[in-house]
């Protein structure tokens, strides 16, 4: 009786501090995979353009990503079978990659990374952390939640 009427009363706690504060422009949940790309390769990974709202690859457009999904068939150690590896602007804000990760949840891409740029003192090799999509705001302030329909990860 203890245990459930704390149960509700952190229910009540947690329904009251969250009316009080906006929803978050996305939401991701990490894999625990990465995904390493050598730096003679990055021409070939796909870029947004928050701006345009566009995928590139060199300076060709891409409309068609599913071109572009990694294949990962490390055996039973791969978190996630099949994702999206892309790269964005080094001067990118949090809102632009809101709008890549929305893109994303729109055609039904729900796992993906964003390869970094590593400090010159580092190995010159890149790394994508590959996460989840859970849910995105899209331009309206609507929260839309991601619903894979590349092939499902594998657990």
């Amino acid at each position: 009786m203890l245990l459930a009427l704390l149960t509700i009363i952190a229910l009540v706690i947690f329904q009251i501090a969250r009316a009080g504060n906006q929803n978050p422009s996305y939401v991701i949940k990490t894999t625990e995979q990465t995904h390493w790309v050598l730096p003679e390769n990055m021409e070939n990974i796909p870029r947004f353009d928050p701006v345009k709202r566009q995928w590139t690859v060199g300076h060709r457009e891409i409309a068609d990503l599913s071109k572009h999904m990694v294949d990962n068939w490390e055996g039973p150690d791969a978190f996630v079978r099949t994702y999206f590896v892309f790269t964005m602007d080094t001067q990118a804000d949090s809102n632009g990659v809101r709008e890549a990760l929305a893109d994303l949840t729109r055609r039904g891409i729900c796992h993906a990374g964003i390869v970094d740029f590593p400090p010159r003192d580092l190995s010159p090799d890149h790394m994508a952390v590959v996460f989840q999509i859970v849910e995105v705001q899209d331009e309206n302030g609507d929260s839309q939640r991601c619903r894979q329909r590349t092939p499902p990860p594998v657990r």
